[in-house]
């Protein structure tokens, strides 16, 4: 039967058919008809909801029941206290709004979907009702369609922690370093989604775990009068969405979940560019006023309208959800947090110990809230790199399997108090961020050698990805290695100075090369070498200076981890060049009190590396380089080098 609500009125011939009505002779109590239950049962709030004004949502009896009964455990009013993009807020304190804001958001539209007349795209009914998922005892008939994405769209929020993705990546690690309470979260979970539990601590899939809590928590009120059909319907509505095969022969079932991603979609980054500061984000007020006649295009994969919520998505993923101070953040409070969890005593390894731990009225507050945001006190805020790789998601888990431990152990080997490290991927796993950021307030010398630790880090693990067999693009490569030339230029020349990189587009070969052994390097330098000799971008004199980086890196003989760039870098101070080398190479094995920096000048003339050289020294003048902190080598008649050891610029 297709659903009562269908259509736009509020009228109870429309919400219960006459015949419905007779043939649905239900009375709760002995004396009430279905009539009169299902107007008590329906809920009719209005919302101010920021950048549309009031919206209207209406709980239907499946969704009231499911919502009168999670705030008897306080979930409602847990989601009013979280922040729905978590300790973002500490970075972007204009972010401010709350998970119950997001949820009355999803609800909104749903209603709005429910009240439009005619089927959905795919021939979607969200007034027919599914037998799926079982009943709800005391309703009687089996959910709509619509009542489903409802009881979704909370349970979807009820699993999440205080600190959102951040606590929860620190629960999974710890779950995963302590079998005793992995085994009790695990046997505190229906026979049915234990699996799920395994495959998500070990291939690290956080954009699953809140389902799992959520359904954690579900099993813990099976006691409470009407809990068990409660909690049965709830866990098998997670269960499908989280299970659901691209096989799924129900075809209506897979265009209700793709109905749901898309609303979803939609909801967050209407909500989420409302707050953050991108130049610009979605009308909800046009979407809710223009949903009938633009419902194909709003909801349907390949429309124009999903495209661009596509690159929408981009553009907060990389401004917002995953840009460089908010991952450093993310990394930090997840950090805190399994810190508190690592120092509870006894280990929670009992199934009432974890529900004191995450409940919503037990002492999740205590343990998942955000720690205070970074200050100047030794938190890193100083100098932030951060690399973008695009990968195939099967990839992720042999890449990443611990994202929090291998920034514990990449921070460890460069030092506690001088660095944060961060590495996290999209809830697609095709976008890969690695972070890293110095502590402003070190000294000099700490933070010069910390950049260069940190850049072998960095490096170790562009090994790990080669070693995969992935093939980056050389347009990723040099996007990459410019920025993380950028972020060891001024730690090595002065952070009072900018760094201009020149180079052509790359376009087969990258002219950043980041590799083990300079031997290795030159010959990935002679790699672009004949590439933009072959394309002629290059002029003789432009030729010449790649020639000379590759003879450089040769006669070094140096065989640690070294980043190398075969083009122009430009100094400016004080809105001047004050100096232009041709190329150049750091070497980031090295300790400070040995050479770390090799700067290359070229000079295609006949007496071209006494002209080199000269104009080494005279350069290294202007950028105050002390003579005894470096030394000129001629490369043949066309060139010369100089190694330097870094200068002091004070503590």
């Amino acid at each position: 039967m297709d659903c009562c609500y269908h259509g736009r009125t509020d009228s109870y011939a429309t919400l219960v058919s006459g015949q419905a009505a007779q043939q649905n002779p239900l009375t709760l109590d002995g004396s009430r008809s279905f009539k009169s239950w299902w107007l008590a049962t329906v809920e009719y709030w209005r919302y101010n909801l920021p950048g549309f004004g009031l919206v209207r949502v209406r709980l239907f009896p499946y969704a009231k029941t499911v919502f009168d009964f999670l705030e008897q455990y306080e979930h409602v009013r847990a989601l009013k206290g979280i922040d729905q993009l978590g300790p973002i807020r500490q970075v972007l304190p204009g972010a401010h709004h709350t998970r119950y804001e997001y949820l009355m958001a999803q609800l909104a539209i749903i209603t709005e979907l429910c009240h439009l007349r005619g089927q959905l795209p795919a021939g979607l009914s969200l007034g027919r009702r599914r037998n799926t998922f079982g009943t709800i005892d005391g309703l009687g008939q089996d959910p709509t369609n619509g009542e489903i994405l409802m009881v979704f769209a909370m349970l979807g929020n009820i699993g999440h922690l205080p600190s959102t993705f951040s606590g929860e990546r620190a629960l999974m690690k710890y779950l995963r370093d302590h079998r005793r309470s992995a085994a009790a979260f695990r046997s505190g979970l229906p026979e049915a989604d234990r699996e799920r539990f395994d495959r998500a601590l070990r291939t690290n899939n956080l954009y699953q775990f809140n389902y799992l809590i959520a359904s954690f928590l579900l099993d813990r009120y099976r006691r409470r009068q009407g809990g068990a059909s409660i909690a049965d319907f709830c866990q098998a509505i997670l269960r499908s969405f989280t299970t659901l095969q691209s096989g799924e022969t129900d075809q209506s079932l897979v265009a209700l979940w793709n109905l749901y991603r898309s609303l979803r979609r939609l909801t967050y980054l209407a909500l989420d560019s409302h707050y953050a500061p991108v130049p610009f984000s979605l009308d909800l007020a046009s979407i809710f006023f223009s949903l009938e006649h633009y419902l194909t295009d709003v909801f349907v994969e390949g429309s124009a309208f999903q495209e661009a919520l596509e690159r929408l998505e981009g553009v907060m993923r990389d401004t917002v959800y995953m840009a460089a101070p908010q991952l450093i953040n993310h990394a930090r409070v997840g950090d805190e947090i399994l810190d508190r969890l690592e120092a509870l005593d006894p280990e929670p390894a009992t199934i009432g110990a974890l529900w004191d731990l995450m409940g919503p009225d037990r002492d999740a507050s205590t343990h998942f809230t955000a720690p205070s945001p970074p200050d100047e006190h030794g938190t890193p805020t100083g100098p932030i790199v951060q690399l973008a790789y695009d990968l195939d998601p099967a990839l992720a888990t042999s890449l990443l399997p611990d994202p929090l431990g291998w920034e514990r152990g990449a921070r460890q080997a460069v030092g506690l108090r001088s660095c944060r490290f961060a590495a996290d991927f999209d809830p697609r796993h095709r976008h890969l961020k690695v972070t890293a950021a110095l502590a402003r307030t070190s000294s000099t010398s700490v933070r010069q050698k910390a950049a260069l630790r940190v850049g072998k880090q960095l490096l170790d693990f562009e090994t790990r990805i080669a070693e995969l067999d992935v093939q980056l693009s050389a347009a990723s490569a040099t996007r990459n290695g410019l920025a993380l030339l950028r972020f060891l230029l001024p730690q090595v020349l002065g952070e009072q100075r900018r760094f201009r990189l020149r180079t052509l587009p790359a376009v087969e070969t990258s002219p950043v090369v980041r590799v083990y052994g300079s031997t290795r390097a030159a010959e990935v330098i002679g790699t672009y070498r004949d590439w933009a000799k072959g394309s002629g971008l290059l002029g003789a004199d432009q030729l010449n200076e790649v020639v000379q980086l590759e003879a450089a890196l040769r006669a070094i003989d140096y065989r640690g981890a070294i980043v190398a760039f075969a083009g122009s870098t430009e100094v400016i101070q004080s809105g001047q060049i004050v100096a232009e080398f041709d190329g150049l190479a750091i070497l980031l094995s090295r300790d400070v009190s040995q050479p770390v920096l090799m700067i290359v000048e070229a000079k295609n003339t006949q007496s071209g590396n006494t002209e080199a050289e000269a104009q080494i020294r005279s350069q290294f003048r202007r950028l105050t380089i002390p003579d005894q902190d470096f030394e000129v080598s001629h490369l043949g008649t066309k060139g010369a080098y100089a190694t330097v050891t870094l200068p002091r610029q004070g503590t």
